[in-house]
């Protein structure tokens, strides 16, 4: 890995990461990673609530909230057809289970 020590931005601009909107974040609204030369667009976005991970070859995600399904940590996870899948932790008599469910409860 090439540090960016002793180096000008017009030098090393390709090294950096960045997100490819005005400003940088867009709050809630996920914004795509990508390299300094617009070059790699990665799997990763991110947003003020969470993260996704999304496969540019099919229509794959996996994205985690910390403010999703009841309040609680939440994964959706899509696949392929479009269908989402949930998964969370669920208050069972003073002890937390993970959930699954195919449809936001």
């Amino acid at each position: 890995m090439t540090a960016l020590t002793n180096q000008y931005i017009d030098e090393s601009f390709e090294q950096t990461l960045h997100t490819d909107t005005d400003g940088g974040g867009n709050g809630t609204t996920y914004v795509p990673i990508k390299d300094g030369d617009n070059g790699t667009t990665f799997v990763l976005q991110i947003s003020t609530r969470g993260i996704k991970l999304v496969d540019p070859t099919s229509s794959y995600e996996i994205e985690l909230t910390f403010t999703g399904i009841g309040n609680q940590p939440t994964i959706k996870m899509r696949a392929d057809d479009g269908t989402d899948v949930y998964v969370y932790p669920k208050e069972d008599g003073g002890h937390y289970t993970l959930a699954c469910t195919p449809v936001a409860p």
